[in-house]
This record gives C-alpha cells, sequence and structure tokens, in this order.
C-alpha cells in the first residue's frame, strides 16, 4: 500500500482527505466516506493533472476510516458553540476569538459553496501559528504556514513516511520576511547547507487562470497550491507581503472557475480581490496580555 502511495504528491492526499472528511456519515458507530471513489480519482487528476487511481482512492480511504476512528473529535469540524470540546482538544481559550477571525476572514472570502467549515487539527495548527508570537498576525500567513504544517503531517500519516518539519521549522526561527540580517542569516544557513530551503511545490495552474472540473474544494489548500508561484523568486517571504506587491502591480485579483464532474454546466467563477492592505487582513488583540 505505502508502495502505491509514493505516486502521489501531499496535495493530492490533503485533496482526497478534504473529500472523505465532506462526505462522512456516522453509521452504526462508525464514520465512513460516502463519496465516490471513481470520481473522486478523476477529479484529483482533473485538479492536478497528475494521475491518481481509484485504487489509491480506495487505499487512502481505507486508511481515513483507521485514523478517524482513533482521531475522534480531532477530525470532526469545528463548532464553535461548543468551546468546552476546543478546550478538551487542545485549544487555548484565550486564543478563542483571533482563532474564530481566521475562520471568519477564510469563510467570507469565498462562496458558502466551496466552504464547509474547519477542523479541530487545522484549528490546532492555526493556534501554532499564533502562539509564535515573532509571527505576523494575519489570517493569509497563519492558514497558509498552517496548511503547510498540516500537509505534511496527513501526508506522512498516510505514506507512513518521516515527518519532516525542518525547512518549515528554519523558515519561522531565522524569520527572512524581516528583511536585513535575518533575511542575509537564513540565506547564508542555506547556502553552507545548515538548514533546508523552503519546499514549496509549484502549482500546475496559474494563480490568474486556474480551472477545476470539480466542486470538492477547501479554500485554505489554495494556498497551498499557489504560494510558490505567488512568493515568486523570494519564497522567504510572507505571503501577505507578496499579495500586497502583486496587488499593487501587475494585477489586483485572481480567478478560480470549479464546476461539477458530473454536472459540467453548474459552475462558479470566483474572483479574489488581493489584499492591498495588510491592515484589511489583521487579526485583532493577537497577543493575551
Amino acid at each position: 500500500m505505502r508502495k502505491q502511495l509514493d505516486n502521489l504528491i501531499d496535495d493530492q492526499i490533503v485533496y482526497a482527505v478534504e473529500a472523505f472528511d465532506r462526505s462522512a456519515e456516522l453509521i452504526k458507530d462508525h464514520w465512513v466516506a460516502k463519496c465516490d471513489f471513481e470520481e473522486l480519482s478523476i477529479n484529483i487528476q482533473a485538479r492536478f493533472g497528475l494521475p491518481c487511481s481509484v485504487t489509491d482512492v480506495y487505499d487512502l480511504g481505507k486508511m481515513w476510516q483507521k485514523r478517524i476512528e482513533l482521531a475522534g473529535r480531532a477530525d470532526a469540524l469545528v463548532h464553535w458553540l461548543s468551546p468546552g470540546i476546543l478546550k478538551e482538544e487542545g485549544i487555548e481559550m484565550h486564543l478563542y476569538g483571533p482563532l474564530r477571525e481566521v475562520e471568519r476572514q477564510l469563510r467570507i472570502s469565498f462562496p458558502p459553496e466551496l466552504f464547509s467549515g474547519v477542523t479541530i487539527r487545522r484549528l490546532r495548527w492555526w493556534q501554532m501559528m499564533i502562539l509564535t508570537q515573532d509571527f505576523p498576525p494575519n489570517w493569509v500567513d497563519i492558514v497558509y504556514f498552517g496548511e503547510r504544517f498540516l500537509s505534511r503531517q496527513l501526508s506522512a500519516q498516510y505514506k507512513g513516511t518521516r515527518l519532516n518539519y525542518d525547512d518549515l521549522r528554519a523558515h519561522l526561527s531565522y524569520a527572512p520576511w524581516r528583511g536585513g540580517s535575518n533575511e542575509e542569516s537564513y540565506l547564508e544557513a542555506i547556502n553552507k547547507g545548515n538548514v533546508e530551503p523552503l519546499d514549496l511545490r509549484k502549482s500546475v495552474f496559474n494563480a490568474d487562470k486556474a480551472s477545476w472540473k470539480t466542486m470538492i474544494i477547501n479554500p485554505a489548500s489554495i494556498f497551498t497550491e499557489f504560494g510558490a508561484e505567488w512568493l515568486g523568486e523570494c519564497p522567504w517571504q510572507l505571503l501577505s507581503s507578496a499579495l500586497k506587491d502583486i496587488s499593487v502591480g501587475e494585477y489586483r485579483h485572481t480567478n478560480w472557475q470549479f464546476s461539477d464532474s458530473t454536472n459540467p454546466e453548474r459552475k462558479i467563477s470566483l474572483k479574489w480581490q488581493l489584499p492591498s492592505d495588510p491592515a484589511e487582513v489583521i487579526v485583532t488583540n493577537h497577543f493575551p496580555k
């Protein structure tokens, strides 16, 4: 099984897991993914332009079922009116407001057809970014880097490979987005082989003209897929800074089109406005007093 899944990239695995999460039903005390595996295989290939067999999806589905039974509420959708459950799952209550604001910004940035909520697992990674007090308090970067950690985690679990956050940790440690000596020290450490450079996969799509023949999507994954393109030649920058530079330069928006693979007439065209002012994405009350 592991040998088969080695053919899949992290984003394909995350995409499939999100599809399982969205279609899951509790049947006789067991969670069951109700999505069509054959259709999901087609969707993944349409989305990424890379092969993904029905066998791969089937194997992922079985592994997802085992993981969901072990993980329990960690992979359940967040219910904001039940803070007690979030507390039991490791969410710090003084971050309840900032975390909900991140989710709200993500929700209002995309049509409701594309947004079904966030899982507790994803919320934990957002929390880690907020607790990194050197990290800028805006939802774009919190979601983007949190998604990077999440995709590595899920990929390692399903492929049975070593969990590697080394390049992400080095990036957070050096804070090269500050520029000056921080950026110089970071690049010097990379050149000497002391730390790994950021491993950002280049998207197979152009961010300004992206199109997928599927309605199954988590908006957070868009940042993961297009981060490398938006960051361009400076992958150590923060995504919000890169988007600000783009918005006052070549263009002020990106276009995505989603269509149902079973009904091509059902389409959603989305023009996403790039944030030209960092204040537009600031999370208020970022740190506890």
